[in-house]
């Protein structure tokens, strides 16, 4: 079985669509995704990052890919894997075989077929409508206030009945009031109020608007300690257990890197576990660049580190 990819790129404003149009015949003017062949042995998201930087100058480093669209389409002998990616700031994009071009996503584009395929395979993709819209559009990125008490206790409960760590909820899982746990929060931003072995830092929570549902955690550290330098860094986040592989993470960190930018920081740093793959591909998707890795004995597992330079 064959494997090819295409990549919907949306713009740092998500106001429009990366497309290519093909300048050499047979398929002359035809509009098709960004993408190609999943060369042998090779992994397919490296395979997407691999063509992206090929047909348009995008690397990894500008790019967040946030998801593997549930459909995969099998034609004939080959499998096509729709990825979603998002351009983390702007970037200008060339092409040698094809001319590039933002489609205005509101032009009907999701009522389009659009071809996905090369040389002779000819399949047509019909974009999923709407799939777009929990991902980017339904998600608010906030502080926790006592609006969200019930929730916050829901997430809480959620890891414990699953036996799961809550990295990025500070002391969630040892206060089982979440008012008390809002408040401490409030008191950890203000450096005058953290005790001497710890350090100040803001706690954000991932809110899924239809439902209200907080989805993950996350928490920015504003220094480090011996203890975060070496193995937990600047930022540490949580996905809840049943919210997983969505792309929430990937999402959260990038938010979180954009707070730091406001900050002026200029490189922060993110760890994780060398079992996390998921965490390490997060990491990865927003720009981490891997400095080493050590053991740490709490956690019997070594602990990789990244920074990413913003």
């Amino acid at each position: 079985m064959k494997k090819c990819n295409v990549i919907l790129v949306y713009d740092e404003n998500k106001e429009k669509i990366l497309m290519c149009k093909r300048k050499k015949n047979p398929y002359k003017g035809l509009l098709n995704l960004v993408g190609g062949k999943v060369e042998k042995d090779e992994l397919s998201e490296h395979a997407a990052y691999r063509e992206l930087y090929e047909e348009t100058g995008i690397s990894s480093d500008d790019i967040i890919l946030t998801h593997l669209m549930d459909m995969v389409y099998h034609l004939d002998d080959l499998t096509v894997e729709v990825y979603i990616g998002m351009l983390a700031h702007h970037k200008e994009v060339y092409g040698d075989e094809n001319e590039l071009c933002w489609i205005d996503k509101n032009e009907d584009f999701f009522d389009m077929k659009i071809y996905a395929g090369e040389g002779n395979i000819g399949h047509m993709v019909k974009v999923a409508e709407g799939y777009h819209d929990e991902l980017f559009d339904d998600l608010i990125f906030i502080k926790p206030d006592a609006s969200y008490a019930s929730e916050i206790a829901a997430y809480r409960q959620e890891f414990l009945d699953a036996r799961d760590s809550m990295d990025g909820t500070g002391n969630l899982r040892e206060c089982e009031d979440p008012l008390e746990w809002i408040s401490g929060c409030k008191d950890y931003e203000d450096a005058d109020k953290v005790p001497s072995h710890r350090v100040s830092c803001e706690q954000y929570i991932l809110v899924r608007k239809k439902d209200r549902k907080i989805v993950g955690m996350i928490q920015l550290r504003h220094e480090l300690n011996d203890y975060l330098f070496n193995y937990g860094g600047h930022i540490g986040y949580s996905v809840r257990p049943g919210e997983r592989r969505k792309g929430y993470a990937t999402l959260m960190l990038s938010k979180m890197i954009g707070v730091c930018r406001e900050k002026n920081m200029e490189k922060i740093l993110v760890t994780c576990l060398k079992s996390n793959q998921a965490s390490r591909k997060t990491i990865l998707k927003n720009g981490g660049v891997y400095e080493d890795e050590s053991f740490e004995k709490e956690e019997n597992d070594y602990i990789e580190r990244y920074w990413i330079t913003l």
